[in-house]
């Protein structure tokens, strides 16, 4: 994995807050300007173009009530994020302001149609020359990133599901599954991202320590979590503090 992708932190949706939404373009634009790397969410709408936004459903930032990708683009351009002038970007534009400025961590969200998703993706940043990685909480994702794209650098995104996480739509096994990493068979991943705030366990440990496999720390939002976070995980995702540069 290049160095140059666990050597820096990464703004959690870029540098939001104070008025400036997750994911704009504003927050990406402050993000820059402090030299920090860029943690993203992607998704595809029913016309197949690739927009940055978090959630599934739009309601939560822009007051509309639809699904990603049961709306076009146009009609998602039509909306602005959190009573603010800021738009919801397309991935396109993103990479346009980013140029390769600073790494990019890039979540790839789970869709129905998700093979179609990482393939649009791939199409874009195959003529991308800046660093990035890509991460999902979807093993299946990564395991077609694995076999397309195998010299892009994936991670798998996880959590503690087996006691903080027992409101996932996960059953049992899956819960144990994703907790103590027995995903990594199918998506093989370059590195882990997981829940800061959760316990560090056994397979954690032991993938770190034998296969040395890197970790990445979400959400790192405190003083208190990243000094937890800097025991053990090499990267910090973080939001809602202004943490120092190393």
């Amino acid at each position: 994995m290049d160095d140059e992708l666990i050597n820096t932190s990464y703004a959690h949706r870029g540098l939001h807050g104070d008025g400036i939404p997750e994911n704009s373009m504003a927050a990406f634009r402050k993000a820059l300007t402090e030299g920090y790397g860029i943690e993203i969410d992607v998704q595809a709408t029913l016309d197949d173009k690739i927009v940055v936004f978090h959630d599934n459903n739009l309601l939560r930032m822009t007051g509309f009530n639809g699904e990603i990708e049961d709306t076009t683009l146009k009609e998602i351009q039509e909306l602005h994020l959190a009573n603010s002038e800021e738009g919801v970007p397309t991935l396109e534009e993103f990479l346009r302001l980013v140029d390769g400025r600073v790494p990019l961590l890039i979540e790839i969200k789970d869709q129905k149609k998700y093979k179609r998703c990482v393939s649009l993706i791939m199409e874009q940043l195959a003529s991308y020359s800046g660093k990035y990685s890509i991460q999902s909480f979807n093993p299946f994702i990564l395991r077609v990133l694995r076999k397309k794209y195998p010299s892009v650098a994936r991670g798998l995104l996880s959590n503690d599901y087996v006691h903080r996480g027992k409101n996932a739509d996960l059953n049992k096994i899956s819960r144990l599954a994703m907790t103590y990493l027995l995903v990594n068979a199918i998506c093989r991943p370059n590195f882990i991202s997981y829940n800061v705030r959760s316990d560090i366990n056994f397979a954690m440990k032991l993938m770190k320590k034998v296969f040395k496999v890197p970790f990445f720390a979400w959400t790192v939002d405190t003083e208190k979590t990243e000094a937890k976070a800097n025991r053990f995980y090499d990267v910090l995702i973080f939001e809602r503090f202004q943490r120092k540069q190393t």
